[in-house]
């Protein structure tokens, strides 16, 4: 199971979009997880009209503490985060479960479009798997393996 984490501050703007893109993908055996870090706005009573979504709570420390929050609370052998101003295609989910295999992380490709309608294309660079890891400083275009990112102490 992949554990999609997203951390949500006044995203009432996004959130709902952001959500519908993960529940309309083809991979099905995933959780998701917001992680609020104080929102002020209407974002948590949007998310509440899911009822498979797990809402937790943060101390507005930033979405560094936010995604610590759902680590520790993510069911899934496999981590995926997202902002909660993003979406993701139907078949994102799908690609990186298939090709992780004996990886402890994939990196996938992305498109960033500005508000000008503008669309680029970031294509993870095949040369060099370092530079595959660094070129691109995000943590939102991975799939992680759960126990790469958190280690109980129990």
């Amino acid at each position: 199971m992949i554990s999609i984490i997203i951390p949500m501050y006044n995203s009432e703007k996004y959130i709902e979009k952001c959500i519908e893109s993960i529940l309309n993908n083809l991979y099905k055996n995933f959780e998701i997880i917001v992680v609020d870090d104080g929102s002020t706005d209407d974002s948590i009573k949007i998310v509440k009209k899911y009822t498979n979504i797990k809402l937790l709570y943060s101390n507005h420390a930033g979405p560094g503490s936010a995604r610590n929050v759902g680590i520790e609370n993510a069911s899934g052998d496999f981590i995926f985060f997202l902002d909660s101003d993003d979406t993701i295609n139907p078949n994102t989910l799908k690609i990186l479960k298939n090709n992780i295999k004996k990886y402890d992380i994939v990196i996938g490709n992305y498109n960033i479009i500005y508000d000008n309608g503008d669309i680029e294309l970031f294509k993870t660079p095949t040369d060099s798997k370092f530079n595959s890891f660094f070129e691109s400083v995000t943590v939102w275009n991975r799939l992680y393996r759960n126990c790469l990112l958190y280690t109980s102490d129990a």
